[in-house]
């Protein structure tokens, strides 16, 4: 990937040889070093979390973010004897962070008697993580596919909506954790219903994390509303990024609760082993984003708030569809389910489809 990092920029549309190009490959050189240490950590940190080892899993985490935060200006802007980097520091400190987390976490796991070593594969374990993994990890790869686009688009409007949109990101992230614990918490606990044959606790337990979750998002799609502007002007004095970035945080803080709702049940679906609704609904909706920004944003006239609209939209749909999918699956263990709430799901489809259907709606007279 290294010799072709250029290529991302080119399709940004950044002019090669500017500052801004230089910054960026810089920065893409050490974030792909630090690809390895990042999925290796997530592993370790999804094993302790495993084995219940929850607080120790926290603790290495919240090291890591915190050797990051100090690493940052000091590779950024080359403080004591440390080379000044330029953005490209911003990468490196998340490297070296993650790489130190990644020792920390098989420490933890060697001292609790858990020995990392190689082992020839099993087909049958390979095979069920290709099942439930590989749905979510295409879902990702064509989430970052889209964001590709979607920085052409906003930088066709202007080059500081590209930095906004990544300012804005960082600070969305904030609210993205949370809601990713309350997935995790979803996923673990309808992952130990199912394997307690309790179809039923692990269904009321999803979706009480869901509304749990969405609770919890409302203060701080509030807070990210109405204190943009501020918040903003801690990271950058550019008043044309603050002025993007915060028109990007008003609209979409406004389906924060719904982003919280979407990260819940896709925890909830890698519970129960079936993520195919993760790649297709997430998938589509995501791919749509790019028709529904370039509309917005170009023939209806909005400019840049119509590529922040379109994200928006595109999220609140994910949530819903999402929930109404989980609500509709038959659990494993759960007896013949009613079809009281007929969705269309396009992996379901088959010849017997408008038969299955039929006998949906009828079921709800």
């Amino acid at each position: 990937m290294m010799p072709h990092a250029d290529l991302y920029f080119h399709a940004l549309g950044f002019k090669p040889g500017s500052g801004e190009f230089a910054a960026g490959v810089a920065y893409l050189y050490a974030s792909i070093v630090g690809a390895l240490p990042l999925a290796v950590g997530a592993v370790l940190t999804a094993g302790m979390r495993g084995v219940g080892l929850l607080k120790q899993a926290l603790g290495i985490t919240t090291a890591t973010v915190l050797l990051n935060i100090l690493l940052d200006p000091v590779l950024i802007w080359g403080l004591g004897p440390f080379p000044q980097l330029g953005v490209a520091g911003a990468a490196w400190g998340t490297t070296i962070s993650t790489l130190l987390g990644c020792v920390l976490s098989a420490r933890v796991l060697r001292r609790e008697g858990i020995r990392l070593r190689w082992m020839a594969p099993v087909a049958t374990l390979v095979q069920r993580i290709v099942n439930v993994g590989s749905p979510m990890c295409v879902s990702g790869l064509l989430f970052s596919f889209v964001y590709l686009f979607i920085g052409r688009i906003a930088n066709d409007l202007g080059a500081a909506n590209v930095a906004a949109l990544g300012l804005s990101h960082r600070l969305e992230s904030v609210a993205y954790v949370v809601c990713e614990g309350f997935g995790i918490c979803a996923a673990t606990l309808v992952g130990q219903w199912l394997g307690a044959r309790k179809p039923t606790k692990a269904r009321n337990a999803a979706n009480t994390v869901a509304l749990f979750c969405a609770f919890v998002m409302l203060p701080m799609g509030l807070l990210a509303g109405l204190c943009a502007e501020p918040l903003l002007s801690l990271f950058t004095s550019d008043p044309a990024i603050i002025a993007s970035a915060t028109r990007y945080l008003q609209i979409n803080a406004a389906v924060f609760t719904l982003m919280g709702v979407e990260v819940v049940f896709d925890g909830a679906f890698a519970g129960s082993e079936n993520t195919k609704p993760v790649l297709y609904v997430g998938s589509t909706l995501n791919l749509l984003r790019l028709p529904a920004a370039y509309v917005l944003s170009m023939t209806c006239g909005l400019g840049i708030d119509g590529v922040w609209i379109a994200i928006a939209l595109s999220t609140s749909l994910k949530a819903i569809y999402k929930a109404l999918c989980f609500c509709r699956q038959r659990l494993r263990g759960e007896e013949e389910r009613t079809n009281w709430l007929w969705v269309p799901v396009p992996w379901e489809w088959g010849p017997d489809f408008m038969k299955r259907a039929a006998r949906a709606r009828a079921s709800r007279v």
